[in-house]
């Protein structure tokens, strides 16, 4: 596949693999849920559920890929959604604790990630996404209510 395609297959059993021009093949890793793919810096990072209810994410430089890292761990997350607002890259998902779950999200500066926190009113059971526009990070869920 060439140009601005890219394809994410992920399956609980499957490695997380990614490809765009060639195929990047992501270390083995176990998703609970479909992963976010966003693209920072000069880098591409995906983000995705992790077996063990953990939000853990890893970038790609053009060569190589990070070690997974845990951005949020025991939270029972569900899929991330990832976005791009200036220069902060924004990783949100369902905190689903309490059984229903917040919108929830952390920033990334390119050096660290700021502790999380829950978009007010955003309580849902189902699906979420993030996207930058305008200068400003934008959220969409379906209520619980």
């Amino acid at each position: 596949m060439r140009g601005a395609g890219a394809r994410v297959n992920v399956t609980s059993t499957q490695p997380v693999s990614c490809a765009g021009t060639d195929l990047l093949t992501f270390p083995s890793v176990t998703s609970a849920g479909t992963p976010a793919l966003a693209a920072y810096n000069g880098d591409l990072y995906v983000s995705w559920s992790g077996s063990t209810s953990a939000i853990e994410y890893a970038s790609f430089n053009g060569t190589s890929w990070t070690s997974p890292a845990t951005l949020v761990s025991n939270n029972y997350g569900y899929p991330p959604s990832l976005a791009v607002v200036g220069r902060t890259l924004y990783d949100a998902w369902i905190d689903g604790t309490n059984g229903y779950g917040d919108v929830t999200y952390a920033a990334f500066n390119g050096a660290s990630w700021s502790a999380d926190a829950a978009i007010p009113l955003s309580l849902t059971c189902n699906g979420m996404a993030i996207a930058g526009y305008g200068g400003a990070l934008y959220a969409a869920w379906q209520s619980a209510d």
